[in-house]
């Protein structure tokens, strides 16, 4: 592993790091959540009010920023003028723009909710009404954090980008200690500042990195329209994925109270996998593969070496979740308004979610590897394909399994999208497939051995909750199995000679030696 390599692996490891705090204060605010308000109708009409400005901010984010790094790296040999120019002017565009969708978000929000949870009616109709129409302003604030987050990691700035989940969590956490008394809207308004602060605290640091804020508008921008080219497949593939998010929660809407908040409560913990792990990775590669998408060889390789990094992390990840999905929920959220019967759910839903770990992984880093190319036609064709069906799925599964079977159907649908990118790539570019599947028998005998190993440990009683002993006791019992788990997985890679975790632990000894011969 050369240079580049090094760098991706420093980076990625700080970008975890940091993910990892932003993941369990996300954790630590659902949990809050939990205790305060439960499972029931306001937290389903906050999460649907959250959840219909964030979709269409995620629309525009997606099309745009993902577009913005390889357009951005075009000006890398232009002016630091004609670089600025380019950033100003989308980043006011998009402030214009995202300014009317609010506008119209406010006049139309009894319509939106209407179609974003038909199955809503009376108090939690209302209810969800009033708080989109506090809530939608937000969207402008969202899509200039995101343009910033593009921006500072076009200039290799990783740490700030990755903390805007930390602000936005706090802030959420300490308007529910402080602000609980006023109910639901107070969440909601600290929901909204909590997204102002995603933008506000980078953009300090985007002025260190050269950003200095100008008045322009210019539709004819060369950059502008190499963006909004490259954004169409983009814009469409991403709003067949919010689509599906939408008829998951419309279909959700239809069960039992509460069921929305359960879909979502299960989807957060199972998102620490593909936010911490392989979104850092996506992040860290993505510059890195549209520097070296004029070299097809070493594309080649940094896409193979991706892959492989996603599997020997996604097998565990999923192994682990599915064995320890009971304890895992019950230690989170099993307390105050959340009870048993809300456990036993959503530790039902986050197994099913499991199933598409590595799905999402392969996702991550093969969409980042064709927009590296300038392709953004064939994540496109390839999303809209998994998102069919995923919602032909959820039809179909709702029907026999409730929220389950919307989770069940994701993941299937996960898996397909993230298999078909692996064969789609290898059209393009050349990746070791020999590699690859030596990589998925390794890590699939390792995480077998571990999941065994964990459901044995975790099949020893402890005390049911109720006390802070017993959730003490639970506690140190779940971190006991996961850590003799990762022990035990990496112990039977590295007999199995796996060259990834070889190079890690040499890397490793390394250091501790060059620490040892200056002491």
């Amino acid at each position: 592993m050369g240079t580049t390599a090094n760098r991706i692996t420093k980076a990625a490891t700080s970008l975890v790091f940091i993910s990892m705090i932003s993941k369990f204060l996300g954790l630590l605010r659902e949990s809050v959540m939990a205790a305060y308000f439960g499972a029931n109708y306001l937290t389903d009409a906050y999460r649907i009010a959250f959840e219909i400005p964030s979709i269409l901010t995620g629309i525009i984010y997606a099309a745009i920023t993902i577009t913005f790094i390889p357009v951005y790296s075009e000006f890398k040999n232009k002016t630091s003028g004609q670089r600025l120019y380019f950033v100003n002017n989308l980043f006011n565009i998009v402030t214009l723009l995202t300014a009317a969708i609010a506008a119209f978000g406010m006049i139309f929000a009894p319509a939106l909710v209407k179609v974003a949870a038909p199955g809503f009616s009376g108090e939690t109709f209302d209810l969800s009404v009033k708080l989109t129409v506090l809530l939608f302003p937000s969207i402008v604030f969202l899509a200039l954090a995101y343009l910033a987050n593009g921006f500072l990691q076009a200039n290799r700035s990783f740490a700030v980008p990755a903390s805007m989940g930390i602000s936005l969590n706090l802030i959420i956490i300490l308007s529910i200690f402080f602000f609980y008394r006023y109910g639901i809207k107070a969440l909601a308004i600290g929901s909204f500042f909590a997204m102002i602060s995603q933008f506000a605290i980078q953009l300090p640091f985007m002025v260190k990195a050269g950003f200095r804020f100008r008045p322009v508008i210019d539709f004819k921008e060369p950059g502008l329209r190499r963006v909004l080219v490259l954004s169409i497949p983009v814009f469409i593939s991403t709003a067949f994925n919010e689509a599906y998010i939408i008829i998951d929660k419309m279909l959700a809407s239809g069960l039992s109270a509460g069921s929305i908040s359960v879909l979502d409560y299960a989807n957060k913990v199972n998102g620490i996998a593909h936010g911490v792990f392989f979104a850092s990775l996506g992040i860290v590669f993505f510059p890195e593969l549209s520097l070296a998408s004029d070299n097809l060889n070493k594309f080649g390789k940094m896409v193979t070496i991706g892959l492989k990094i996603v599997i020997l992390t996604a097998f565990p990840v999923m192994v682990g979740l599915w064995v320890l999905r009971l304890p895992i929920i019950r230690l989170l959220f099993e307390r105050g308004e959340f009870d048993s019967s809300n456990t036993f759910i959503t530790s039902a839903v986050l197994g099913f979610f499991a199933i598409g770990i590595i799905g999402s992984g392969l996702t991550a880093i093969l969409n980042k590897a064709f927009y590296s190319l300038k392709d953004t036609k064939t994540p496109m064709i390839n999303g809209i394909l998994a998102i069919c069906t995923n919602i032909i799925l959820s039809l179909i599964f709702v029907r026999l399994w409730g929220v389950c079977g919307l989770a069940l159907a994701s993941s299937l649908a996960l898996l397909l999208c993230g298999f078909s990118l692996v064969v789609r790539i290898r059209k393009k570019v050349l990746i070791s497939y020999s590699e690859i599947g030596r990589s998925v028998v390794k890590s699939a005998v390792a995480a077998a051995v571990m999941g065994v190993l964990m459901y044995l440990i975790n099949s020893i009683q402890v005390c049911p909750l109720g006390n802070e002993a017993a959730i003490a006791s639970l506690f140190f019992k779940l971190v006991a199995t996961i850590g003799i788990g990762v022990f035990v997985y990496m112990g039977v890679l590295y007999g199995l000679k796996t060259e990834e975790l070889i190079y890690i632990v040499e890397l490793i000894r390394n250091k501790f030696s060059s620490r040892n011969k200056l002491t």
